[in-house]
């Protein structure tokens, strides 16, 4: 009897598991471009109809967003059955549950040479500035997919501009906290999207401001790095002064929210949904500070944003915070990228009684004046607190008694944010605190601006202050006021939390495709119209590239995405910061503004091209048989899985001076030889191609020492006239087999 009980509750938990019903994107062939959006929808419907035997009716409370613009589909709440049933429907392309996805979260414009001050970047020809050049991007509209914005920060002020260019087709939509009235002639459109998230949360809003206003600081920070309005002396605590900018000063700006709650996530219908309405609405560029994983070749943005770029969009794209080899946004129509440093840091220096003073960062410009009592926070335990948890210095673990008028030594870590930290030695009556890294798993020094004079050290000062504290018997100490120093000719590295490639599911790609800024960036913030703050990610690196991406969208109105995302690869700047780092941590290199602007040759494709290569069907109509992906006309070349021999064709297009003669040359990968055939491309006028082969040939097995982690080798190829050098990175992978996906 007690066997018949149980099997009667595993078949009633299966049958409801079966008939409980989630978010699936269903994707379509390519549809008739000359169909009303809205005969679009219906179609939508009676497909969803006739699959599952129902009328247009019943369906209706199905449909959650029917996608007429950036694909052809719709997103619906489906069983598992009824989603298997459409599968097998003609016409319908793939079905898959809606992902969630994640945000990826002054003075760097000066340091990338923008402005053409030579004197804040020596790399660059002086007295030219691509923001003259560019337009200050004036009149590109740019798309934001992120968590909103904060229409009253004063980056985003339409002081002394125009109208909205005729071709802007969008709308600024009313909701919780705002209004019609918050958009501008610089924020020019603002839409929301929910209803995928609702899916994740038994779907209520009652904890949702319902609206495009930003909760979170992420997307008014993004937005304002890509296309802010100069703000003069902004500061953090007085520290970083300066003027704030975005990249494209005098773009206009569109913002779809489709982030939400404190953990930023993202359904991937609501992302499809904004890029939908987007590529209808006339953005020029889209930046998305956000991914999902690494299998997004067939997912539902990335098809979306191919479609967007078959319309002229140009996607730029975030790679990611979570280190090595699980970099995002890997499809090669994105514009992908890693994070770097700058050459400011403020600094913060904490000097013992015995004499030792240890340099740490900080964005706290107060010290604590005098010489204070230096405690561990382990010795300051309150009575109902751990050990472990008073060493974290979490909220209510310290004692204020023992406490009170002392500088307080707390680990980082524990999942709590560091000025949470210092908001509990001051909550319990402490003068400083002084925060160090976790031993067992150091990261970057952070800049923070806590509540209490503090400074951020590494673990083994960290470990050298703990050991004076115990061994003497009055331990004192001092924390300096916080400064800011610019560290002249220092060079960009490749921040410690910035993805890594290879993409294990498509390997044929170098990704990231370029660094850019993405450590200590100060821009616009929720909460006032003077509120900035300091981030790090490679979030804050994307719209760093979309900025420049817009500059030269207004400086090149004809260039194709293709034609820019080669710009900007082969015109990187390789940093000599970059030692010890591979193509797959930096890509091509740094941005380089300027030189992007005037490249020579660029790798120009069409976005069937895309199609052709990677069986991606119902975007442009038809599906062809799969070809290597090294193949594809990009500005890198990666080479996976070579036993012998292999050849790849590339094709370029002059976009420098009329005539020009240019020749290769080659850093080969050890052990490869690479023959390019010709060596000399010869043009006689602008936008004339030229074609060329590189033949990769194994000339001698491989030493360990030379290859990557992942059975990778490097080297690259560069084009050089008298004026241009288009340089391309080179990645061989030798004996190693990778898994073709389904």
């Amino acid at each position: 009897m007690e066997h018949f009980v149980l099997l009667v509750l595993l078949l009633s938990c299966s049958i409801a598991f079966a008939n409980e019903s989630k978010l699936y994107i269903v994707h379509l062939e390519a549809r008739d471009e000359s169909l009303h959006p809205d005969v679009v929808t219906e179609t939508h419907h009676s497909i969803l109809g006739e699959a599952l035997g129902k009328s247009r009716h019943e369906t209706k409370d199905h449909i959650v967003y029917s996608y007429k613009h950036a694909l052809n589909g719709f997103a619906a709440k489906l069983t598992v059955e009824q989603a298997e049933k459409i599968s097998n429907y003609p016409g319908v392309v793939r079905i898959n549950p809606s992902r969630t996805y994640k945000l990826l979260t002054t003075r760097s414009w000066d340091y990338m040479g923008v402005s053409g001050d030579k004197s804040k970047h020596p790399f660059i020809p002086s007295n030219h500035s691509l923001w003259d050049q560019g337009k200050h991007g004036k009149d590109v509209i740019v798309g934001l997919i992120d968590s909103g914005i904060w229409p009253e920060s004063e980056s985003f002020r339409d002081h002394g501009m125009n109208k909205a260019p005729k071709r802007w087709k969008g709308t600024c939509q009313p909701g919780q906290l705002f209004n019609t009235s918050n958009c501008n002639r610089k924020l020019i459109g603002a839409r929301y999207y929910y209803k995928g998230y609702l899916d994740t949360i038994d779907n209520s809003t009652q904890f949702l401001t319902l609206s495009a206003r930003d909760e979170t600081g992420h997307g008014t920070h993004t937005a304002s790095t890509a296309v802010g309005r100069y703000v003069k002396d902004v500061s953090i605590n007085g520290l970083a002064r300066g003027t704030a900018a975005g990249g494209a000063p005098k773009a206009r700006l569109a913002v779809y929210k489709v982030c939400w709650g404190n953990e930023n996530q993202c359904s991937g219908a609501d992302i499809v949904a904004g890029i939908d309405d987007a590529v209808a609405d006339g953005v020029d560029i889209l930046s998305m500070s956000l991914g999902g994983g690494d299998e997004e070749f067939y997912d539902e943005t990335a098809q979306a944003a191919l479609y967007a770029i078959a319309k002229g969009v140009v996607v730029v794209a975030a790679a990611g915070n979570t280190d090595f080899t699980s970099i995002h946004n890997t499809a090669p129509w994105f514009i992908t990228v890693g994070a770097s440093s700058i050459d400011r840091d403020n600094t913060g220096r904490v000097s013992l009684a015995n004499g030792k003073t240890f340099k740490g960062r900080t964005l706290t410009a107060h010290g604590t004046r005098k010489f204070c009592p230096i405690v561990s926070s382990a010795q300051v335990k309150a009575e109902n607190s751990t050990s472990a948890d008073s060493l974290l210095c979490k909220e209510g673990t310290l004692d204020p008694m023992k406490t009170k008028g002392k500088i307080v030594l707390c680990m980082r870590g524990g999942g709590i944010p560091r000025v949470n930290k210092g908001a509990e030695v001051l909550a319990a009556g402490g003068s400083g605190m002084i925060l160090y890294e976790d031993p067992s798993q150091e990261m970057e020094l952070e800049e923070d601006p806590h509540v209490v004079p503090a400074v951020h050290v590494s673990s083994s000062d960290g470990l050298s202050i703990l050991s004076y504290i115990i061994s003497s018997s009055c331990p004192m100490a001092y924390i300096y006021p916080g400064r800011t120093e610019y560290i002249t000719g220092r060079p960009p590295a490749v921040a410690a939390f910035s993805s890594r490639g290879p993409s294990m599911v498509f390997p044929s790609v170098i990704k990231p495709d370029i660094t850019a800024p993405g450590v200590k960036i100060i821009a616009a913030w929720i909460g006032g119209s003077r509120s900035y703050n300091i981030v790090s990610g490679t979030s804050m690196a994307c719209p760093h590239v979309t900025g420049v991406v817009a500059l030269l969208k207004s400086y090149h109105p004809d260039w194709s995405p293709a034609a820019i995302h080669s710009a900007l690869v082969t015109t990187a700047y390789m940093s000599p910061g970059f030692v010890n780092a591979t193509p797959f941590d930096y890509g091509a290199g740094h941005l380089n503004p300027y030189a992007a602007a005037h490249p020579g040759l660029v790798y120009d494709l069409d976005p069937k091209e895309y199609v052709e290569r990677f069986r991606i069907c119902g975007i442009v109509g038809y599906c062809d048989t799969f070809s290597a992906v090294s193949e594809l006309n990009y500005p890198s070349i990666s080479v996976p899985e070579l036993f012998e021999s292999y050849t790849v064709k590339r094709t370029v297009t002059n976009v420098g001076d009329h005539r020009s003669i240019y020749r290769v040359s080659v850093e080969a990968p050890p052990g490869i030889a690479v023959t390019v055939t010709p060596s000399v491309l010869e043009f006689t006028r602008k936008r004339q191609t030229k074609s060329f082969e590189v033949r990769f040939e194994l000339e001698r097995k491989v030493r360990t020492p030379d290859l990557h982690v992942h059975g990778f080798i490097f080297g690259s190829m560069t084009w050089k006239d008298h004026r241009h050098t288009v340089r391309s990175p080179i990645a061989v992978s030798y004996g190693v087999k990778f898994e073709t996906p389904p």
